[in-house]
């Protein structure tokens, strides 16, 4: 209700002047479950009435003191507050994928995982009957992941682990946790063929299955990888593992974990190359090595022979060596002599086979079936050497006793 005056003074001019009544109200709200918003004459819900019996609500308009609600059209009304809490078992989290930095990297489905640079909108799953359906989203870390309080949308920005926390207005009792794992973008990439220089190099691909590459390599000769990615990204994580780590014995190549491979039989062999995160969004590719045999002769062929020779055989013909002497040295029976040769030998070849063995289980290093060849060889080499220089000497020494008897029989003759 209003009512406005106008009047005129001497010079003819006019002024409008609105006097605005008092609303007043009376109720009976024993519950509490409304307010009332003098501001704007409103009356808002607070929480649901719980018996049967309605709010009545009075109201009375004056004017200088003067009632005059009977300019009123209604100046009584019973209210019925049917104000629906938000459910705490639907209360939860809904997603929803904006933009990326690029179609390779996208969230999982559950935005358990999110790359860098991800944009995305997080929405509150709440009971559609609920009065209230106003929440408040936070993070823990907005260095991390930027997100609106009012609005949820949200933008990952730098890898790492941030929890997300939505709380409903309507009771602040009622609030959701998500933990969300942000993770470096990677590229799909493909073999520097410029620094890598191998034999030969051929990409397959294949348009029902992953494709990968052919590599033809020299036999004794070592190589770097090298990948390029296709685009900016802000992953630097690369592994290499050979397909079947369990048996590195029968690998043709090997290659460690700074990518270089080291050729090790004639024949074929498989590389993973895995760039990223091998447990979120990482991008692998195979190649398959050719190991052929090298016609000319080069100096790692040389440093090949020269490691072999000093490293393995000569380390056990020497080792073999000195436990001959010890042997014979030591025992003064003949036989004792060949059994203990005999326990040395199988010593020896035991030491080659876990020598190898150890290497299995050791970062960087590779067992190879040759090699305890070789160490076994140079061992049975050493127990010959040794053997060959104790019969020489008991065949001079028999000679050169046979000449004296021999000499001294015919002086006495």
């Amino acid at each position: 209700a209003k009512c406005s005056f106008v009047t005129k003074f001497i010079d003819n001019t006019s002024i409008s002047i609105d006097l605005t009544p008092t609303l007043e109200w009376k109720y009976n709200n024993k519950e509490n479950n409304l307010i009332f918003i003098d501001e704007t004459h409103s009356i808002q819900g607070l929480s649901q009435t719980n018996t049967n019996i309605s709010t009545r609500i009075d109201f009375t308009l004056k004017y200088n003191q003067i009632d005059i609600t009977n300019l009123l059209e209604v100046s009584n009304v019973n209210i019925k507050v049917n104000y629906v809490l938000v459910n705490k078992n639907i209360f939860d989290f809904s997603f929803t994928l904006i933009s990326t930095s690029n179609e390779y990297n996208k969230p999982s489905d559950d935005f358990l995982y999110v790359p860098v640079d991800t944009i995305f909108d997080i929405k509150p799953i709440i009971n559609d009957d609920a009065t209230n359906k106003k929440v408040l989203f936070s993070s823990d870390d907005l260095d991390l992941l930027s997100i609106d309080s009012e609005t949820g949308l949200s933008k990952a920005n730098k890898a790492g682990t941030i929890k997300i926390t939505m709380t409903s207005l309507d009771d602040l009792s009622i609030s959701k946790t998500k933990t969300i794992n942000i993770i470096d973008t990677t590229s799909p990439f493909i073999i520097d063929e410029t620094k890598f220089k191998p034999l030969s190099i051929k990409e397959i691909k294949k348009d029902d299955a992953i494709g990968y590459y052919d590599i033809d390599l020299d036999f004794g000769v070592s190589y770097q990888l090298y990948i390029k990615p296709l685009f900016e990204c802000t992953s630097k994580q690369l592994s290499y593992v050979n397909l079947d780590e369990e048996d590195y014995c029968k690998h043709s190549v090997y290659i460690n974990a700074s990518g270089n491979i080291t050729t090790k039989n004639i024949g074929t062999d498989y590389i993973k190359v895995i760039y990223g995160n091998p447990k979120h969004n990482a991008y692998t590719q195979i190649l398959h090595i050719n190991v052929i045999r090298n016609t000319r002769f080069t100096f790692n062929q040389l440093s090949l022979i020269i490691r072999k020779s000093l490293g393995h055989f000569g380390l056990f013909a020497f080792t073999s060596l000195l436990g001959s002497i010890y042997i014979f040295l030591a025992f003064k029976k003949d036989l004792n002599k060949i059994y203990a040769t005999l326990i040395s030998m199988v010593i020896g070849f035991s030491l080659a086979g876990f020598s190898e063995l150890i290497q299995k289980f050791t970062p960087g290093r590779f067992c190879s079936f040759r090699d305890v060849l070789i160490d076994s060889f140079g061992y049975a080499c050493g127990v010959a050497f040794t053997l060959l220089i104790i019969v020489s000497i008991i065949i001079y020494k028999n000679f050169k006793s046979k000449k004296i008897a021999k000499d001294k029989n015919k002086i006495e003759n």
